[in-house]
């Protein structure tokens, strides 16, 4: 039998040791004693951590996911022990002046007393650190696994094992790994190094790609980083994947000694003169894939289609001429899946011919294959949002939402006029792309990589595209169409330029601001550009020469501290305007003239403070508002404005017709305008309102809720710290209430009954829930006062119960079994629940009833911590259930924590075991009986 992997965390509350039941009786004082001593210890121990913990804070320090445990953990004990002490222990002494105790009583009290010192003795052997904080972590380094997995190929094993015998020996620091464009040095570095963590040999790894220029920055940053975290360099392994020339090691700050023991160093190159430059101890080359080893490859790459007889022939000599070379193998297998006989020969021909544009300087088979497949792609759209993709340096996280804005801005989506639409089509040209391996998978979210060698070619497709560090210096740039330099520093911009063809120029110098100056005249010879992103600059203010740009579509001024921008209101066909992350305190006026605005990004604003009346009621064409983080701005009361006043949230009517995206922060709910509608059924909406005494809660944690640089998100709200009537009778809040995908609900006043006085239809969208810090919540469903109980919550998937001390049930009547028979099984009130956290619900004695337990057929996660009074999971509810099967099955339960639950009694009384099962298993069972847990 095959055992599930159950994580059951029962806290030393749930199992107690067998002892003699007369011990309990006779050693009750000493019980008692032994446990106030240990306590008092603990409330010591727990005020010096605390100490620690402040001045650890003080200085930025980041405190231990241990220490915050252990001390969650014993404010926990703590505040059950003090009302155990107070009450429970003195009544019993107190009982007739302790002449005549309750025999029955005090052996309950010794027993539970004896597992509560118990448990205190291991927390004061846990809080025994050595530290409780440590320096932020440094940047991301290497991920400890591909999104697709390692490829293993039989002549690829030898090379692993070398590696690996080589990370093992101390008199071997400097490893290279060499080898031809796009034969998988850097999968094969991340795999050996992933293996080799994972063997403990290295407690750290860091990767850095190394560009031709050396970006040093990025390998200083994260060895300073290390340093500060006290970090054994002994234990550590550098990457630096693909360098082109010698780099030194001492200048970027690497503690790397030849003749010592010091980190290991593993490069990747093309070239072996570098490695040898760089002395490397050992030297592992990685050759072409055999015959045998390439045919497999291109077959899986390429599909069923190339063994039907009349492809067969054809699909040989195509994978003849990727000369086993991986990257040509994926590129042209992915390109050529599911094509006709014709579109396979024309490929081979391509192949075939003799690379007369191949100023890459990259191997010809290889220039060749993603040249086929870039040609193979399904649209010119599409060709030209891959070519966007190389306007961004090596191994950059590109944001998807970056080729939105420039693709837009540069018209080159056909029938397509709403912004939504475009980010839509950029997405599924984006999936395409990765598909056919011509884009990778970043770990940021909503973010894409170009590998280097596919950049190489996409730049010597894309002619008049160029990514520089710096301006160059040259006597023309009348045939540029893209010009992004991206760089850590920028300084000495020409003055004066001739442009004719641009259409698209990037300024980006990261997210922190530098000083710049821009020349006055930088823009006059521009006059056909059509976007303009700027980020991570500082200046006074906009070059006037900004207004001839009068075909400017998209205008990105992103992480900018600048103070006057009222030079934008001249740009009368501007569509798309973002000034992301900017310190800039107030709009100017001049914006409401943008008639044709259709975007406006505001997120991470945190200095805006003023918007004036009207600008954004003339906003009419507005499509997309994002205000995220946006905390200090002032809104005027909807009732109406005064002259010097700020904007109200009224404005927002005029131009509810074309509104498709809003996400807003703001102080206060009421602040909505009570008539708005959203006319538009499509609107996508992220509003978090939250009561000033709450603002000390940040979302940044809530990350599936809230994040500014996501653009694809569900629709969500937030309320935070308000009365129910406030909520109850706001029109508006309740219309997002029903439309919320996800809601979170905190510190909210005089709710006893969740579901019905917000939505009586029962939440049908709503997938994500988390209320927490409600102190009159009694039931999250109180259906009693319907003759027919109501469904409720039937694609919900997530639910999250936090801080409820008055909670009873969260479902206050009886669901009707029909709900959960096949049938009526989309109707199933929580039928789709996935997960289930239910965090110091002190009241609550149970989960559910067994006839809703036997609906949880997609339940995997169950968490339930600090619940004083729950008795059992699921109960039994009476007459009606006498007729079902004894057993209850969870098709994909695959994690249960359960901790400080002192009055459980078992997971369902009355009941036969709970079964346990993973269809993956092949129908092989799993049986937990947690009947006998007393």
């Amino acid at each position: 039998m095959n055992i599930i992997s159950l994580i059951v965390d029962i806290g030393g509350h749930l199992v107690a040791p067998i002892r003699k039941h007369f011990c309990y009786l006779s050693c009750y004082n000493s019980h008692i004693k032994n446990l106030k001593d240990q306590f008092q210890k603990l409330g010591d121990k727990r005020a010096g951590v605390q100490l620690e913990i402040d001045a650890a804070k003080q200085n930025g320090e980041v405190i231990a996911s241990e220490v915050e445990s252990w001390v969650e953990k014993v404010d926990n004990i703590s505040e059950g022990l003090q009302r155990f002490l107070e009450e429970d222990v003195k009544a019993n002494v107190m009982c007739l002046n302790g002449w005549c105790p309750n025999l029955n009583s005090r052996y309950f009290l010794s027993r539970q007393t004896k597992k509560t010192t118990l448990e205190i003795d291991e927390l004061l052997r846990d809080g025994q650190f050595d530290k409780v904080s440590y320096p932020p972590s440094p940047p991301r380094g290497i991920a400890t696994s591909s999104k697709e997995g390692f490829k293993v190929f039989e002549s690829r094993i030898p090379v692993m094992k070398e590696l690996l015998t080589t990370f093992r020996d101390d008199k071997i620091n400097m490893i290279a790994i060499c080898g031809m464009e796009g034969i998988g040095k850097t999968t094969m570095a991340k795999e050996v190094a992933k293996r080799a963590k994972d063997d403990n040999l290295f407690d750290e790894v860091v990767m850095v790609a190394v560009s031709r220029k050396k970006d040093l920055s990025k390998i200083e940053d994260q060895i300073a980083m290390m340093r500060r975290r006290e970090i054994n360099f002994e234990n550590v392994l550098v990457i630096l994947d693909n360098v082109l020339e010698e780099l030194n090691l001492k200048d970027v700050g690497i503690p790397y000694e030849v003749e010592l023991n010091s980190c290991k160093i593993l490069l990747t190159s093309r070239s072996e003169e570098v490695c040898n430059q760089m002395k490397s101890h050992k030297i592992v080359r990685i050759e072409a894939l055999t015959k045998e080893e390439a045919w497999s490859f291109f077959k899986e790459m390429a599909g069923n289609c190339i063994d039907t007889p009349n492809l067969h022939k054809i699909a040989k000599k195509v994978a003849k001429e990727c000369k086993g070379i991986p990257i040509a193998i994926v590129t042209v297998g992915r390109a050529l899946e599911n094509k006709r006989k014709n579109e396979w020969v024309a490929a081979l021909q391509q192949l075939r011919k003799s690379i007369s544009k191949n100023n890459s300087g990259l191997d010809s088979t290889v220039y060749s294959s993603i040249k086929l497949s870039y040609n193979f792609l399904a649209s010119d759209e599409t060709k030209s949002c891959f070519l966007l993709c190389c306007l961004f340096p090596e191994d950059y996280d590109i944001p998807i939402e970056y080729l939105v804005r420039f693709g837009v801005g540069q018209r080159l989506f056909a029938k397509i006029d709403k912004v939504a639409e475009a980010r839509n089509r950029v997405h599924a040209m984006v999936d395409n792309l990765r598909r056919s391996s011509l884009l990778l998978d970043s770990d940021e979210e909503e973010c894409v990589k170009m590998h280097d060698v596919v950049r190489g070619v996409a730049i010597s497709i894309a002619n008049g595209h160029v990514c520089w560090e710096e301006w160059t210096e040259k006597h023309t740039y009348e045939h540029y169409v893209a010009i992004s330099i991206v760089t850590q520093e920028l300084k000495n911009h020409p003055d004066g330029l001739e442009c004719p063809k641009l259409e698209l120029l990037q300024l980006s110098c990261g997210k922190d601001a530098t000083r710049q100056t821009l020349p006055i005249n930088l823009f006059k010879g521009m006059m056909g550009l059509k976007v303009l992103a700027m980020q991570g600059m500082s200046f006074p203010s906009l070059p006037q020469s900004i207004q001839v740009l009068q075909n400017l579509q998209t205008l990105l001024l992103e992480y900018c501290e600048i103070k006057d921008v009222s030079a934008i209101g001249a740009l009368g066909k501007l569509e798309m305007l973002s000034f992301l992350g900017s310190e800039i305190k107030e709009l100017p006026k001049e914006i409401g003239n943008l008639s044709h605005l259709k975007l406006l990004d505001l997120s991470e604003c945190s200095a805006l403070q003023h918007i004036p009346p009207g600008l954004l009621s003339n906003l009419s064409r507005l499509e997309e508002l994002y205000m995220g983080n946006v905390s200090v701005m002032n809104w005027a009361p909807t009732e109406g404005n005064k002259e010097g006043a700020n904007a109200s949230l009224a404005e927002l009517r005029s131009f509810s017709d074309s509104l498709m995206a809003l996400r807003l922060q703001i102080p206060n709910i009421k602040l909505l305008p009570k008539d708005l509608h959203f006319k538009n059924q499509m609107i996508k909406f992220q509003i978090y309102a939250s009561n000033e005494s709450f603002m000390h809660w940040h979302l940044s944690n809530y990350s599936t809720f809230w994040n500014t640089t996501q653009y694809i998100f569900k629709n969500s709200l937030a309320l935070e710290g308000f009365v129910a009537s406030d909520i109850v009778e706001s029109r508006i809040p309740r219309l997002l209430l029903q439309k919320s995908e996800i809601i979170l609900l905190r510190g909210i006043k005089d709710f006893k009954n969740i579901l019905f006085k917000l939505d009586e239809e029962g939440f049908p969208c709503l997938e994500v829930l988390s209320i927490s810090y409600g102190e009159d919540v009694e039931y999250l469903i109180d259906a009693t006062s319907y003759q027919t109980p109501r469904v409720a919550f039937p694609i919900l998937e997530s639910l999250e119960l936090m801080e409820l001390p008055n909670l009873k049930e969260i479902y206050h009547s009886q669901i009707p079994q029909r709900s959960f028979s096949g049938t009526h099984s989309q109707l199933a009130c929580f039928g789709k629940l996935r997960s289930i956290t239910l965090l110091s619900c002190k009241c609550l004695k149970n989960v559910f009833s067994l006839s809703i337990a036997r609906g949880l057929v997609q339940l995997q996660e169950l968490e339930i911590q600090d619940c004083e009074d729950m008795e059992e999971i699921f109960h039994k509810e009476g007459e009606d259930e006498k007729a079902l099967n004894d057993k209850i099955m969870f098709l994909q339960l695959t994690s249960i924590k359960m901790d400080y639950l002192p009055r459980l009694i078992g997971f369902c009384t009355g009941v036969g075991p709970v079964e346990l099962v993973q269809p993956s298993l092949l129908n092989q069972e799993v049986c937990l009986d947690l009947m006998l847990l007393t």
